[in-house]
């Protein structure tokens, strides 16, 4: 085994083992943190939740990092002599466990990658298929279709779509309420945070999935109702919700690409007892927030050194 595979296939098997264990950690406190995070004002709570989502890939690999770049883990592992005491990473001596090790993380980023790029070049497609059939209508693209709904297309340069149904069905002041739902979506690039969660929580056990999704699904749609009402006010928001809601009840997909589909009436009524509750984003929840990331950069820093011996054990170095 050349060094090189030696070294690339260690580090991908350490980064794969920490990624798997910090999975199971988010498996089984998340759950616990959930209430109290859905408490908070959306539009730090999605932040929140996607740190949390992105942390096994992300933070495995920062400690990964740590462990196996010569200059950062002299840094922050006390020196300690084997052969000879010079620093020194944790290398797997059997071949076949370093091959295995990167063949898998491989093939994972490789599917990262596809999935990104599939995602991408769809959202493009459907999105020059569109404008072909749709009129400018100042703000917005109005779509020839008696069925009602509205949605912003696009990764960074969005478009909001509104069909003709819709605009039948809706006063000018709930459209206008849609629009800036809308536009909050296209300001905070909800499509392109959306894909990232899809590809963070792609390889998170199954139920976990589907409950961090649903539940970001949520914050980001709470987030932009609560933008709305900056200029419409919360009941107003709400009024224009349930009705959308009787017109449009389902989320829908087009495609492989989900569409950021505001008022589609989902989860219509978590996001109406958020309005109504009139959640602030106060300093204690700004202060939570940064007190985690400080937290989870302090975990990486400080786990170098007792997973360094710990490898080293495993890895029969000693």
């Amino acid at each position: 085994m050349t060094e090189s595979v030696q070294f690339a296939g260690s580090f991908a098997t350490v980064w794969l083992a920490l990624w798997f264990l910090l999975a199971l950690l988010l498996t089984f406190f998340y759950p616990l943190l959930k209430d109290r995070l859905l408490a908070w004002h959306p539009s730090l709570s999605c932040n929140m939740l996607l740190l949390l989502m992105a942390c096994p890939l992300l933070l495995g690999f920062s400690v990964t990092l740590f462990l196996f770049v010569p200059m950062l883990e002299s840094a922050l592992v006390s020196s300690h002599c084997h052969d000879v005491c010079t620093s020194h990473v944790p290398l797997i001596a059997s071949p076949e466990i370093a091959v295995f090790g990167l063949t898998i993380v491989a093939v994972i980023l490789a599917t990262f990658l596809f999935q990104i790029i599939k995602n991408l070049r769809a959202g493009l497609h459907l999105q020059k298929q569109l404008l072909r059939l749709a009129n400018q209508d100042g703000e917005y693209l109005t779509l020839e279709d008696k069925h009602p709904f509205v949605f912003t297309l696009g990764w960074w340069r969005n478009q909001i779509y509104v069909t003709q149904g819709l605009k039948e069905q809706c006063n000018d002041e709930e459209i206008a309420i849609v629009l800036a739902h809308e536009k909050a979506h296209s300001r905070r690039y909800d499509n392109i945070r959306i894909l990232l969660a899809t590809v963070f929580t792609s390889v998170l056990p199954g139920k976990l999935t589907s409950t961090l999704r649903e539940d970001f699904h949520l914050l980001i749609e709470s987030a932009c109702d609560f933008e709305a009402s900056e200029q419409f006010g919360e009941l107003r928001v709400a009024e224009t919700l349930l009705k959308i809601q009787k017109l449009s009840p389902m989320r829908f997909n087009l495609g492989s690409t989900v569409i950021v589909s505001a008022f589609t009436g989902s989860e219509v009524e978590l996001r109406i007892k958020a309005l109504v509750q009139g959640r602030s984003l106060s300093a204690m929840q700004r202060v939570g927030f940064q007190l985690t990331v400080i937290l989870l950069v302090a975990a990486s820093l400080g786990s170098v050194q007792p997973l360094h011996h710990s490898l080293e054990y495993l890895f029969h170095l000693h």
